[in-house]
């Protein structure tokens, strides 16, 4: 059981590994036009320039914020849509938090996707990478890779790697969190945000009404 840290974020969920079902409480709304489309990015960045692993827990410093209107695709290319963030971002090991709420409209289970999809034409250097979506506090859904031995992908061939789960949700809105970071071999690091930038993980939902699983539609990923 996850303990309450305020009366506007008070819920329960049951911790889960990926595939399982949860059972969850949405946090209590007040003001319901507070709410707007996209998520709170925050960038954080370090100083190594060693060849590194992604890593599943939040590091490096932050070094700018801005609301992301582009989810519910996630990718690091999503910082040049915010001008002072990006002049900021040093070219090192970078890694990106998104915050806010997901708007579960009706009661009922619902299944979650992350599609990550590499497109053909663009470079990857990156060795491994974790994109970990949680849900009050509690992770929900990971898609992550990491490449045999200390390598990177530098053929420019077109991958793709899907991870889904199942959930149950009353209806409200839940706290969200997506950390997103990746290794990056020595001596790659110059640019590799922008030669990542066809590296996209995609947020699909299927409702208790809908037929079928697709992206997120407006509403369901909002910010205060």
């Amino acid at each position: 059981m996850i303990k309450p840290k305020s009366s506007i974020l008070a819920m329960a969920m049951l911790s889960i590994a990926s595939g399982a079902a949860i059972a969850a409480q949405p946090a209590e709304i007040k003001t319901l036009n507070v709410y707007q489309n996209g998520l709170v990015a925050t960038v954080f960045s370090g100083e190594q320039k060693t060849g590194t692993w992604a890593s599943n827990k939040q590091v490096g410093v932050p070094i700018g914020e801005f609301v992301d209107t582009k989810v519910p695709a996630f990718s690091f290319i999503n910082l040049e849509q915010d001008e002072t963030a990006w002049s900021i971002y040093p070219g090192a090991h970078v890694g990106i938090e998104w915050n806010g709420f997901f708007h579960a409209e009706e009661a009922g289970d619902y299944i979650l996707m992350l599609d990550l999809v590499k497109k053909d034409d663009t470079y990857f250097y990156a060795n491994s990478c974790v994109a970990d979506l949680s849900l009050s506090n509690s992770s929900v859904l990971k898609n992550e890779f990491k490449w045999n031995a200390e390598d990177y992908r530098t053929d420019n061939s077109r991958f793709q790697l899907t991870k889904t789960n199942s959930i149950a949700l009353e209806k409200g809105y839940y706290p969200l969190k997506l950390w997103l970071h990746c290794g990056v071999t020595s001596n790659k690091w110059d640019y590799w945000v922008g030669d990542a930038a066809d590296a996209t993980w995609t947020l699909k939902v299927k409702r208790p009404s809908d037929r079928m699983v697709k992206e997120a539609p407006k509403g369901v990923l909002v910010w205060k």
